[in-house]
């Protein structure tokens, strides 16, 4: 039996995903959730990903979308759109990922429905949080410490900022600390030092000391900033 290699699973399941974010599958907005590195997910897994949209579809207008469509749209940006329209299609990865975030957020008979979908396609992920209950404080904790790994890997995995910043906020803002350091860096790299700042502080809450290291650096260099302007 050939040796499974996770890394290169990762990558295939990542591209199936980021696949349907292609022209045709847009709302003609933006968000903070879009998707933007499919063709590099695509590349890196090197395998060939089958595309649920058709040669002829095109995009409704908004109108036309159903009232779960754009609930997904106002609450997750592109990306939520994606994730249904790949796990109303039987993707359980795309199941999988709508229930974790659904159960950060408080949706947990929506959570409980796509991680059932998802278990049911053997998803050993899906599972546990369905066991851990959704609805309670430790299927939350559960489902901040999944959306870090998943934030982890698209980080330092496939390079996919956007989403590595999707699934990083989902868990810092459920006050894990080790998503709260890394998604800091994520906006220190873009020069965004004031929220980096602010992540940096929740991370500092925990026992992370360099959150707390790199919080006085930024508000050192903050002061000496002021202090040449003046």
């Amino acid at each position: 039996m050939p040796d499974v290699d996770p890394v290169a699973e990762t990558r295939a399941a990542w591209a199936r995903l980021t696949e349907l974010a292609n022209p045709r599958h847009t709302l003609g907005r933006q968000s903070g959730g879009n998707v933007s590195s499919r063709d590099s997910a695509a590349a890196a897994s090197g395998a060939t990903t089958p595309n649920l949209m058709t040669e002829t579809s095109a995009v409704a207008p908004w109108e036309e979308f159903s009232a779960e469509q754009r609930w997904h749209f106002n609450t997750y940006g592109q990306l939520g759109v994606d994730l249904l329209h790949a796990a109303s299609a039987g993707q359980g990865e795309a199941a999988y990922r709508l229930g974790v975030v659904m159960t950060i957020d408080r949706h947990p008979r929506k959570a409980r429905n796509w991680l059932a979908a998802a278990s049911q396609m053997s998803h050993a992920g899906a599972a546990q949080l369905l066991a851990s209950d959704p609805g309670s404080g430790q299927g939350q904790a559960l489902a901040a410490e999944h959306a870090y790994r998943l934030g982890h890997t698209a980080h330092h995995g496939l390079g996919d900022r956007d989403q590595a910043v999707f699934y990083y906020k989902h868990a810092a803002k459920h006050g894990h600390s080790d998503a709260a350091y890394h998604l800091a860096h994520l906006f220190l790299g873009r020069g965004e030092n004031g929220t980096a700042a602010r992540w940096f502080s929740i991370a500092g809450q925990g026992e992370n000391l360099d959150a707390k290291r790199q919080l006085w650096k930024l508000g050192k260099n903050h002061t000496k900033g002021a202090h040449c302007e003046n």
